[in-house]
């Protein structure tokens, strides 16, 4: 289980990037402020006033946004119960137990994950809830939903680090080219992807977790890595991932129970010398194929992400017409006065909390002048006596 979380503001942002579709396959709002239906309109006022609130403090970060995302596999065995059960443990970690919460799901590519979105602005205190060590409570709730949830535990280091370390170095001193690099890289069972500007290459191992490849290579520095990887047509870290995945679980698949049955009925046995050459051939043959659609994909990522880019802004624009035009459909119903209301009565709330602690601070303003001009006079009137027991006289 992954948590990843962070404060952040603007809550009309955060609400249109939680049920935009984007790449995701379904979209649910689990809760929202103890509401499990919303429309689009109302969850982003839902956010904007949990988030406007920190204008009451001297912070520009009112909400505490968080993703929970189970292991693969894991996902499936999460129903509602337990998402609720995920969110208040985070919650308790982060000291967030009593504020306002909007729990999202998102599934993509048959995956499910939760964004979970808190308050920050304690009313009862009258300040914001501290973020402080965030990452290491993450920590704590990752363990106790994994004891509590009765998943599997997430190692805290990769015991195989030490071998891909060992391996990528050799092969890297072997090699001169970055043909050569990436052929031996493959043929250990391993990936290179193509990474962010800060990290320009990463390697994907056999179980889909990413490393930067710089950081295996021993005594290589990134200008060599650069040099000699220059030109080198790598895909995407996220489709490295996904091929990755892929092939372990075809190789659980192949290497099961299961599977030697299938090969046993099928009559697969172990296939004979001339067999095997040929078998070689053809993965090589294939291998080659999948490069070279590698490399295509490489050079056309840019068009083809643009194409997707248009799409997406093509559907959204379309949502938000059709939308719209239910909203104005609802309004002539008379839902415009209801909407209209409780804008107002949610405007009247705040402004009568900005007016509270403005108050406040002009109160705090005066009895800090109050008690700087009364240390004034003391002090005068100390200047006076020591003057008079001198015996001299001040004019003031």
């Amino acid at each position: 289980m992954v948590i990843r979380g962070n404060t952040r503001g603007n809550g009309r942002q955060l609400a249109y990037y939680l049920l935009a579709p984007g790449e995701n396959d379904h979209i649910r709002i689990l809760d929202a402020d103890g509401w499990d239906e919303m429309s689009e309109v109302e969850f982003s006022n839902l956010l904007y006033d949990m988030s406007v609130t920190a204008e009451l403090t001297k912070s520009k970060k009112g909400l505490y946004h968080a993703q929970i995302n189970p292991a693969i596999g894991e996902d499936k065995l999460m129903d509602d119960a337990k998402w609720f059960q995920a969110a208040d443990i985070l919650a308790k970690e982060l000291g967030l137990e009593n504020q306002r919460r909007a729990i999202v799901l998102h599934e993509k590519k048959g995956r499910i994950h939760a964004h979970c979105v808190w308050e920050r602005y304690d009313h009862d205190k009258g300040k914001m809830v501290s973020d402080s060590f965030s990452r290491l409570a993450q920590d704590r709730a990752r363990m106790e939903m994994e004891r509590i949830l009765e998943q599997e535990k997430t190692p805290r280091r990769n015991k195989n680090r030490p071998e891909l370390k060992a391996t990528l170095t050799e092969l890297w001193q072997n090699t001169k080219t970055s043909k050569e690099f990436m052929r031996e890289v493959d043929k250990a069972g391993y990936m290179l992807a193509e990474g962010t500007l800060r990290h320009p290459f990463m390697v994907v191992d056999e179980n889909g977790r990413t490393y930067d490849l710089v950081r295996q290579l021993k005594g290589v520095r990134i200008k060599e890595v650069r040099e000699r990887m220059r030109g080198a047509k790598l895909i995407h870290e996220k489709q490295a991932i996904e091929i990755m995945r892929a092939r372990g679980e075809q190789d659980k698949g192949d290497t099961g129970d299961k599977g030697r049955e299938k090969q046993k009925a099928d009559g697969l046995g172990k296939p004979s010398p001339e067999r095997q050459m040929e078998n070689k051939a053809d993965i090589t043959k294939d291998k080659r194929a999948m490069e070279e659609i590698a490399r295509e994909f490489a050079a056309n990522r840019k068009d083809t992400f643009r194409l997707e880019e248009d799409q997406i802004r093509y559907n959204e624009a379309k949502d938000t017409y059709d939308g719209n035009a239910g909203d104005m459909t609802r309004r002539a119903d008379g839902s415009a006065k209801d909407a209209a209301r409780k804008f107002r009565d949610n405007k009247r709330d705040v402004q009568d909390d900005l007016t509270t602690e403005q108050m406040k601070v002009l109160e705090r303003e005066r009895l800090k002048q109050e008690f700087r001009e009364k240390q004034k006079q003391d002090k005068e009137q100390k200047e006076r006596n020591r003057g008079r027991d001198k015996g001299r006289d001040y004019e003031y």
